[in-house]
């Protein structure tokens, strides 16, 4: 995975956590307290941390770049360089 393919996936972990961060807010805020909605949008948060646990990650040594990984030019870990399709 290049560094093109981690600023995609971090752009998409950061769209499923805000997508749940507001499903979850906006219908907690409307009723007051927690619902059905509530509780969906708290799973989908959920969901947007495991996926960018799992897929931002050093294709290199697998060890796991932080959720701002598409700043890296270089694994923190490792050295290796993260190319793309980019070339960057």
């Amino acid at each position: 995975m290049g560094k093109s393919a981690l600023k995609r996936w971090n752009l998409i972990v950061g769209c499923v956590f805000l997508a749940g961060a507001l499903v979850a807010g906006i219908s907690a805020y409307r009723a007051g307290t927690f619902t059905p909605l509530s509780d969906l949008g708290l799973v989908i948060c959920a969901a947007g941390i495991v996926l960018g646990l799992v897929k931002l990650r050093c294709p290199f040594c697998h060890h796991f770049l932080g959720i701002l990984s598409d700043g890296y030019s270089f694994c923190p870990w490792c050295g290796d360089r993260l190319t793309g399709s980019d070339g960057v």
